[in-house]
């Protein structure tokens, strides 16, 4: 008896600024890469639970993803998994965060320390600890399934420092791209394994990568 998690990061958002937090919540997503929910469909199990955060892009992926399934599986929200919320801090640049969160970086690839935070917001390190406990709640309560959870890059981020027992600061080089699938095992022993990070299930016909698991 095994739990398998399949974390897919949600598509991009419309109009992102690069190097801007979002500046609202409720941000759009489009689909650049009509292939890659199709690809998804395929790529992800079929007899799985679905969950997603909060936040309207997480749902809208979702849907786009299963719009080719043959099976239509109730999205349940868990505000675990949400993105970090940056309180008065949406809709500022990077560096404009950063010099109100006190101007030093902590961290390769966040944009403001882990443990800041900011007014009517969450730190990163709030975001870790939530995640923490859900995955240790799935692991109670789903020792046989597996689960898609579609979600955001600093929750799967975290869930890969939980997992591993890494340093929260490490894991934010590591790179989760919109649309990919991040894979993890929790074995019968009560160990977890991470089995991918950051896959892309498509080549470049657009086609699913041969092997892909169903």
């Amino acid at each position: 008896m095994a739990l398998r998690l399949f974390w897919v990061r949600h598509g991009p958002v419309l109009g992102r600024q690069a190097g801007v937090i979002y500046p609202s919540e409720d941000v759009e997503i489009e689909v650049p890469l009509p292939e890659a929910p199709q690809a998804l469909a395929a790529h992800l199990p079929r007899d799985a639970d679905w969950v997603i955060s909060p936040m309207h892009r997480t749902r809208m992926t979702a849907e786009a993803i299963l719009a080719h399934a043959d099976h239509r599986p109730e999205l349940k929200v868990v505000p675990e998994i949400a993105e970090q919320y940056f309180g008065n801090y949406m809709g500022l640049t990077y560096q404009e965060a950063l010099a109100r969160a006190g101007g030093v970086k902590d961290n390769d690839h966040w944009p403001i320390p882990l443990g800041h935070r900011p007014p009517e917001g969450e730190s990163y390190q709030d975001v870790h600890d939530r995640v923490g406990r859900i995955l240790d709640r799935w692991a109670n309560e789903h020792s046989d399934r597996d689960i898609v959870a579609v979600a955001h890059g600093g929750p799967i981020k975290s869930a890969i420092a939980h997992v591993l027992q890494i340093p929260l600061g490490a894991v934010t080089r590591v790179l989760i791209d919109n649309f990919s699938v991040t894979r993890m095992h929790r074995l019968p022993d009560g160990l977890w394994r991470v089995e991918a990070v950051n896959v892309l299930p498509w080549n470049a016909d657009g086609y699913p990568v041969p092997g892909s698991p169903r």
